[in-house]
């Protein structure tokens, strides 16, 4: 009997162990044959080399399909296994541009990211009633630092493969 209990504590405390380990420290492994999801040595030797913070702009966001949901939850890991090699913070922001008060302010919206070169991409989905519906979406994100800041495509120019 004692040591029944003797082996579901220790099964219990392992378990436990276990659970608090990967609480604190998250790993992904990448069994791709291409390592499209591993972070080039250069990339990180690139991160670990910023001398200043950055701030990632993400303009996927909203109510989106779920590809498109899965395109912003790979592109928030990628940001946040690359902060993990930085001696700064990387801060992000998650924006949905069709998000505004009133139509002449997402119009105005999209006219200012348009300027800056982030082209919508136009996407047909159901409604919840099963009525198709065009939504204009901007998968892109903006990386900025205190003396730069550029914007990176999450989608590659598709148009004539359609």
């Amino acid at each position: 009997m004692r040591r029944n209990k003797l082996k579901h504590f220790l099964l219990l405390f392992s378990m436990l162990s276990v659970l608090a380990f990967f609480t604190f420290y998250t790993f992904r492994i990448d069994l791709t044959e291409d390592n499209r999801y591993s972070i080039s040595p250069y990339t990180v030797q690139l991160m670990r080399n910023l001398n200043q913070p950055v701030h990632i702009t993400l303009y996927l966001n909203g109510d989106l399909n779920p590809a498109f949901h899965r395109l912003r939850k790979a592109t928030t890991d990628i940001i946040d296994d690359l902060s993990k090699h930085t001696r700064f913070a990387v801060s992000t922001t998650h924006i949905n541009p069709s998000q505004a008060g009133t139509e002449e302010e997402r119009l105005q919206i999209f006219s200012d990211l348009a300027e800056r070169g982030l082209t919508p991409t136009e996407v047909y989905m159901r409604d919840k009633e099963g009525k198709s519906m065009r939504k204009i979406i901007f998968p892109w994100i903006e990386i900025e630092t205190d003396t730069r800041k550029i914007a990176v495509p999450l989608l590659k120019n598709l148009r004539n493969k359609s």
